[in-house]
């Protein structure tokens, strides 16, 4: 939201002046930033998605055998 058009200020949110280069540099980092932060929250919701796929496979799989 910092980079969008609104005005945060108020909130205590500089905005981010991505039309310049050291704008652009701080947004860039900062989405790396943000990256990085997530990534053991992203792998873990992946490996919880596969362990809820192959309890739908293994479900399935029974049920066309009955």
């Amino acid at each position: 939201m910092r980079a969008a058009s609104y005005d945060l200020a108020d909130l205590g949110f500089e905005p981010v002046r991505i039309e310049t280069p050291e704008g652009k540099a701080a947004y860039v980092e900062a989405q790396r930033r943000f990256a990085e932060r997530g990534a053991p929250l992203r792998a873990r919701l992946i490996e919880a998605c596969k362990g809820l796929l192959v309890g739908i496979g293994d479900r399935a799989a029974k049920a066309a055998r009955a």
